[in-house]
């Protein structure tokens, strides 16, 4: 989670925040699984199960 997120909160140093309230336009760290790279992304949209 990025430190600029609403709601992100600190524990040794990383920023977090719960699943249920990532929103849309919340930066959050993403994994590429075929390269491993991780970087900031923006979240377009939310679904609710």
């Amino acid at each position: 989670m990025h430190q600029s997120t609403p709601g992100a909160f600190e524990k040794d140093g990383v920023y977090y925040k719960e699943v249920q309230d990532i929103k849309a336009h919340d930066m959050v760290r993403a994994l590429n699984e075929v390269t491993g790279e991780e970087r900031y992304s923006r979240v377009r949209q939310t679904f609710i199960r």
